[in-house]
């Protein structure tokens, strides 16, 4: 990459971070961020992170030391790089940021990008996630304790439990299947992993429909809800949220998303309830009576589910 179009992309991703969030929000760590990534673009290595030479693509230094998955504009999914990065943005806004890794948006030009609406481009709009290392997915935990026919539920950090299962109701995500969440060891005395949430850009559908979140089938999901999950939603800060929507071009989720927290702020005043249960009562939100039913006094498992669910 030539000097001319190396400083053009620094330009268009400092313009692009600037325009989502504001220039005088940009902290060291972030600037390091596109510093580290405009370096990496000029000299590292790319390559696909599945078979076929298809998105997404991990950025990796010289050394083969990976830093950043990038996820590039598709056309089945037009929005994918807004969400991913909405997301992160959102995990910061709720405080929950150590949930997801750190992503953003950035225009970027790699041989590899290639379009079939638009010929021979070369720079699409992408989001940038910082690769996380020393994790193994949840789906492969489970196999793990399966085999060694041992119990689920002390294994899996309450806390990171908690924040990742909020998370998930309030982006409603149609993908958080147990190869999407990644586990890592966060004590060793006893062994008890940590959770993160990973590949978030099939989330804030514009209809409370379709939401796939693989932790209500833990164990885990069956305890009441904890305090800290009754804070967080109280304090989301909603008006900052909707503003930030529109500037990632989320407009039309807004809606849906108002409908989530609207029920998840009755739900959390019911004394005993469970992470399962309000799980079960936002599947109901699909249904076109789905906001009496999820608010229903009577128990959802007793409640006549759509044949989808």
């Amino acid at each position: 990459m030539n000097a001319f179009v190396s400083k053009l992309l620094c330009l268009k991703i400092v313009l692009f971070f600037s325009v989502a969030l504001g220039a005088s929000e940009k902290s060291h760590e972030e600037i390091s961020l596109f510093e580290t990534l405009e370096t990496l673009l000029s000299e590292g290595i790319t390559s696909c992170v599945h078979e076929g030479g298809r998105a997404p693509y991990l950025l990796s230094g010289r050394d083969g030391t990976p830093y950043f998955i990038i996820k590039p504009k598709e056309e089945r999914h037009l929005k994918a790089p807004q969400i991913e990065a909405f997301c992160y943005r959102l995990a910061v806004l709720s405080g929950l940021e150590h949930l997801t890794p750190e992503t953003h948006l950035a225009h970027i030009p790699l041989p590899e990008f290639s379009l079939p609406y638009t010929e021979n481009r070369k720079e699409r709009l992408c989001s940038v996630q910082r690769y996380l290392g020393g994790t193994i997915t949840l789906r492969s935990l489970l196999r793990k304790l399966f085999a060694e026919g041992l119990e689920i539920e002390p294994y899996i950090d309450r806390e990171d439990f908690a924040a990742a299962i909020l998370f998930t109701w309030l982006t409603f995500d149609t993908d958080a299947h147990a190869s999407n969440f990644l586990v890592y060891p966060k004590y060793t005395e006893p062994l008890v992993y940590g959770i993160r949430k990973i590949d978030n850009g099939l989330s804030f559908p514009e209809k409370n429909e379709g939401v796939d979140n693989f932790l209500m089938h833990l164990p885990n999901a069956l305890k009441e809800i904890s305090e800290s999950v009754r804070e967080t939603i109280e304090g989301l800060p909603l008006e900052q949220i909707m503003t930030e929507m529109d500037l990632f071009s989320l407009t039309t989720s807004k809606k849906a998303f108002e409908q989530r927290v609207s029920v998840l702020r009755n739900l959390i005043s019911r004394k005993g309830i469970t992470y399962y249960e309000i799980g079960l009562r936002l599947l109901l939100l699909e249904r076109p009576d789905g906001i009496e039913l999820a608010l229903s006094p009577s128990c959802p498992e007793k409640s006549p589910l759509p044949p989808a669910l």
